[in-house]
Formats: C-alpha cells, sequence, structure tokens
C-alpha cells in the first residue's frame, strides 16, 4: 500500500499573474521553516510573481510530491535518512527534467558530487545568504522556460506549419528537402524547401545552424564534443569550421539563460 502523505504548503500574499511552486526537503523541520521564511522573504520582492511552497522532510515524500504536483524549483539536503539528496535528485530528474534545483547542505565538499544532477547552485547551510541570488536565478530560468514560444508557425512552400520547439532535435536538408527530426524519436517529417529560410523563421528560439546541412535546437543538445553536437537522443551532429564560433557562442549563451 503506497504511504499517504502530508505537505505544509504555505503561500506568498502576492496577486501576480504568475506563480511558482517551490519545495523545501530537509529532515530538519526548523531548517525547513528558515528556509521558507527566507524564500518567503525573497520572492515578496516580485510584484507579478506568487509562489506556493511545499515543505518536505525526506526525499521518499518529496518524489512523491513531485509525482503529484508540478514543482518547479527544489530546495534540497544532501544527507537524509533513506534516500539522500544525490540519489533524490537523480529520481527527480526522471520526473521534471526542467526542475530547478539548489543544493542546501552543511558538507561543502559535496559540491562537485551534485554536478551530474545540474543544480543552478551550491548554498552551504552556514551561507544561508547567497540563497537569495539562487532563488533570483531560479526564477530566471523558469521565466525564460515558460515564456519562450513552444508552438512556432513557418512557412514552407505554399503553406505554414507548426514547429514544436521543445520536441524537434534539429532539421537537416538534402535532395531539396528539409528533414524535421524529433528528439522522441517519433517519425521523421520532411518538407520542400530551403534550411536558410528554416533557419531566418526560427529567428531567436534557440536553433543554431552548425553545418550548411544542419540546423540544431540547443534545448536538445548535452554538449558540444570536439566538432559535434552531442544530443539527448544520442544523435551526434556534426559542426563545420565555419560555424564552429556562432555555434559555441549560442549554445553557451542558452546554457547561461537556463542555469
Amino acid at each position: 500500500m503506497q504511504k499517504a502523505y502530508n505537505y505544509n504548503v504555505i503561500s506568498t500574499d502576492n496577486l501576480g499573474d504568475d506563480s511558482v511552486k517551490i519545495a523545501i526537503c530537509d529532515d530538519e523541520s526548523l531548517f525547513i521553516d528558515m528556509i521558507a521564511e527566507h524564500i518567503l522573504n525573497i520572492m515578496r520582492q516580485y510584484d507579478d510573481i506568487d509562489c506556493t511552497i511545499y515543505n518536505c522532510t525526506s526525499g521518499e515524500q518529496l518524489i512523491d510530491l513531485c509525482s503529484r504536483e508540478d514543482i518547479e524549483m527544489v530546495c534540497l539536503d544532501i544527507a537524509m535518512p533513506g534516500l539522500d539528496g544525490c540519489q533524490t535528485a537523480c529520481r527527480l530528474r526522471e520526473i521534471n527534467r526542467d526542475v530547478v534545483l539548489i543544493f542546501i547542505s552543511n558538507n561543502e565538499t559535496m559540491v562537485f558530487s551534485t554536478y551530474e544532477y545540474e543544480p543552478i547552485w551550491f548554498v552551504p547551510k552556514s551561507r544561508i545568504d547567497m540563497l537569495e541570488s539562487a532563488v533570483k536565478k531560479g526564477v530566471g530560468k523558469l521565466q525564460m522556460l515558460k515564456y519562450h514560444k513552444r508552438y512556432v508557425g513557418i512557412k514552407v512552400t505554399n503553406r505554414v506549419v507548426e514547429i514544436d520547439t521543445e520536441r524537434v532535435s534539429y532539421f537537416v536538408t538534402g535532395d531539396h528537402y528539409v528533414k524535421m527530426i524529433y528528439a522522441d524519436d517519433s517519425d521523421s517529417v520532411s518538407y520542400r524547401c530551403k534550411l536558410d529560410d528554416i533557419e531566418r523563421q526560427l529567428g531567436d528560439e534557440w536553433f543554431v545552424r552548425s553545418h550548411k546541412r544542419y540546423l540544431v535546437n540547443c534545448r536538445a543538445a548535452v554538449a558540444i564534443e570536439g566538432s559535434s553536437f552531442v544530443l539527448k537522443n544520442g544523435d551526434v551532429v556534426p559542426i563545420s569550421k565555419s560555424y564552429i564560433n556562432a555555434a559555441k557562442s549560442k549554445f553557451h549563451e542558452y546554457l547561461r539563460r537556463i542555469r
């Protein structure tokens, strides 16, 4: 039988147009209360953003919460009974790839061990003053992810097609056609058009030319290794010498915005 959890939930009193769901996870209830108060004071600085804070005392409880609610930001302790912070973070990334993760810990030597879970910040418990910068950076990342255009209409030949910028990994051209490759390995779609025209119409939607034949979605990329983009679905897309500087610049700019 699945354990039922109760969550202590508090909200800011802002009447903003936007809302952020934040979870705090620590096995010490008094520390949770202190962090919650800090976060409330930080979020009250935003006139147009409300927030709801969920308090959890174990990794298991946090995972259950994130499976039920669309939690967008998590402040997570590392040393906890049962699932520790790193084990919990691994599970959270499976539930929500884009959750903003902030580690808070007494053990500052663990900072390098947390990198694989892609936190935006590591806050020592002795330096809670650093939490304000971490939360504000997290809010900025969430706003960028939320307000980019997920669906973009582009004109190909004599019709307009809708591009889902969260599903498309890259475009590749050949034989007068442009093929759209999906991140989830769905069947690709081809259009008779020029890659230059698609690149121009996508504008600032985080697509970057890596080669005369390839247009890559920065959201779908894990890294640039040598002269190639490595994508989340395992594909490797070449970067030619003439595009390498622009590709690196665009991808690094994207990473700075989301981290």
